[in-house]
């Protein structure tokens, strides 16, 4: 069970920060490297590990060496990871690390199965995708046979690729159910409780939502729009059933605001409640934030992190906490043991992860000062970091501040 966790909270940080590196260096963000100290001629740097360094105070927090992850030999130095997702591909109970890649043969699809010793040793599985960016990741029983499958948004070409789980934990590549526009992001539930996973994609062209409701096989299902009013750019959805009527509903968030949008249960989401936030959205998390077991929403922003905790009623009043500068991404994990979900950020102004505690379900506990400012990198250096080949989580002896560099 120890092992379990700590691979799970390994691979809960390592989505998080290689994710926001894929942000940090896409065209739209190529001021903000520059801000922060890189060279904007400088060339791509070949294959790196990362080690995340911590420091502090605080005893709460305790992280162990983690063995480095291998790679094939033959891997392009221009290749760079998309995303990462956690998933247990092969129903043995351990968490699985699935990232996207892009590389000079095209889009690929990498999997490591991870083990009862919290390891993941064996060279990873990989699968090519068909053309376009793949930037969103999601996981359901999509051809009912009880193994879990993976689809994955080829975002630019508006495409969506199945990849079927089989018992032995390999992959076997499906139909491409094409949805047009620029997918975003992705999320898998069962909207009509009939028992077949249904999906959601954010379309960021149209500034809707695709909601594709299963009749078995999700290449012949329908696919139905929704087109949320005066929301801007949409960037992210999560599913949860945040008013405890057993209906699922959907958290949706752009540039300009959240909304939450109510289910019926049958597959219809009519009734909209805006959340009382005009900031942009760098990350989004639904989960129970203070142990009542109705999911909360907490978002990062320019500002740090606002959360709104589920009522009977709607949602409580925002609140804010800071989270360190240049706050994006963000993820929920329990990573003290005490049983409530923390958050964790990426800082991409001082390159560093800051974990935010819970605090007895009352609010989070904002990132000590005093952590080490890292020397500033190249965009060589950056660029080394996302097409990394391993993970190592140097030991913590404390506070909630992590800073990484390359291995070389």
């Amino acid at each position: 069970m120890k092992s379990k966790r700590k691979l799970w909270v390994t691979l809960t940080l390592a989505c998080l920060f290689v994710g926001t590196c894929f942000w940090f260096l896409t065209p739209n963000n190529v001021s903000k490297v520059s801000a922060a100290g890189a060279s904007a001629g400088a060339p791509a740097s070949g294959p790196a590990r990362i080690t995340l360094h911590v420091s502090g105070r605080y005893e709460q927090l305790k992280f162990e060496d983690a063995a480095d992850l291998p790679e094939a030999e033959l891997v392009s130095a221009n290749a760079r990871t998309l995303k990462m997702a956690q998933a247990d591909i092969n129903g043995d109970g351990y968490a699985d690390m699935l990232a996207t890649y892009t590389t000079e043969r095209g889009s690929e699809l990498r999997v490591r199965l991870g083990s009862s010793l919290g390891t993941m040793d064996a060279l990873p599985q990989s699968y090519m995708l068909p053309a376009g960016s793949a930037k969103a990741i999601a996981f359901g029983d999509f051809n009912t046979d009880g193994v879990q499958d993976v689809v994955v948004a080829n975002s630019e070409a508006g495409t969506l690729s199945m990849l079927f789980g089989t018992s032995q934990g390999e992959l076997k590549v499906g139909p491409t159910i094409s949805l047009g526009g620029n997918i975003a992001a992705l999320a898998v539930a069962d909207f009509n409780r009939d028992g077949l996973d249904d999906l959601v994609a954010v379309d960021e062209s149209s500034n809707s939502l695709k909601l594709i409701i299963s009749n078995g096989d999700l290449s012949k299902s329908v696919v139905k729009s929704i087109e949320p009013k005066k929301m801007g750019r949409l960037a992210d959805v999560k599913l949860a059933d945040f008013d405890n009527d057993s209906r699922l509903d959907i958290a949706l968030a752009s540039n300009s605001g959240i909304a939450v949008l109510y289910g019926d249960g049958k597959g219809t989401f009519s009734r909209e409640r805006r959340l009382d936030y005009t900031s942009s959205v760098n990350g989004m998390v639904a989960a129970d934030l203070n142990g009542d077991h109705i999911p909360d929403i907490a978002v990062a922003g320019p500002a740090g992190i606002s959360v709104w905790h589920s009522q009977k009623k709607g949602f409580s009043a925002m609140k804010s906490f800071a989270a360190g500068d240049g706050v994006s991404d963000l993820t929920a994990g329990n990573f003290n043991s005490d049983d409530l979900l923390d958050l964790a950020v990426v800082n991409v102004a001082t390159s560093q992860v800051s974990v935010l505690l819970n605090n007895k379900g009352k609010g989070f506990s904002e990132p000590a000062d005093g952590c080490r400012r890292p020397r500033r990198q190249s965009r060589a250096e950056i660029s080394a970091i996302t097409i990394s080949t391993a993970l190592s989580l140097a030991k913590a002896t404390a506070e909630p501040c992590w800073r990484f560099s390359p291995r070389r």
